[in-house]
């Protein structure tokens, strides 16, 4: 009993000290996504102004494109950048892309409308749904992962 306990013990200390590896990436990832609520305040006041989500959205990617750009270049990653025309193109790349100017468009349109609490709920529950399908696809470097009832109801809730 005394060494399944310490057995137990030392799996436990190990599980904890993976864990506490992912705290400052999860904490960046909670402030990053803090930001979101931020770029649809933006892009929905944006969108009034210009009279167009459209234009709002163009403008919010154009000056964030040449924000990475800048970081790209400082942070001596720019030769990476010309390895892609390197590799065999592939379609599936511009599906990030899109599926982003959907978003920040999506959030210029409707945050004046319904607000940007709305909004949010809205893209998560989306993102909820989508993970799910991305899973059960296998569409990650992950592989397919089954629709077990304890990933639905997490969604759920």
């Amino acid at each position: 009993m005394v060494r399944t306990f310490c057995k137990r013990s030392a799996r436990d200390v190990k599980r904890f000290a993976r864990s506490r590896s992912l705290v400052g990436p999860s904490a960046a990832a909670v402030g990053a996504g803090s930001l979101i609520a931020v770029q649809m305040q933006v892009a929905g006041a944006l969108g009034r102004e210009l009279g167009t989500p459209i234009a709002a959205s163009l403008w919010s990617f154009a000056s964030g494109g040449l924000i990475l750009l800048a970081w790209t270049a400082r942070s001596g990653h720019a030769g990476r950048i010309g390895s892609i025309r390197t590799r065999p193109f592939s379609a599936w790349w511009l599906l990030g892309g899109v599926a982003a100017a959907l978003v920040v468009t999506s959030a210029a349109a409707f945050s004046p409308v319904i607000g940007v609490s709305l909004v949010t709920v809205s893209v998560i529950a989306g993102q909820f749904v989508g993970s799910l399908v991305v899973d059960r696809l296998g569409l990650t470097p992950g592989g397919q992962r089954s629709l077990t009832p304890a990933r639905v109801v997490a969604v759920l809730l």
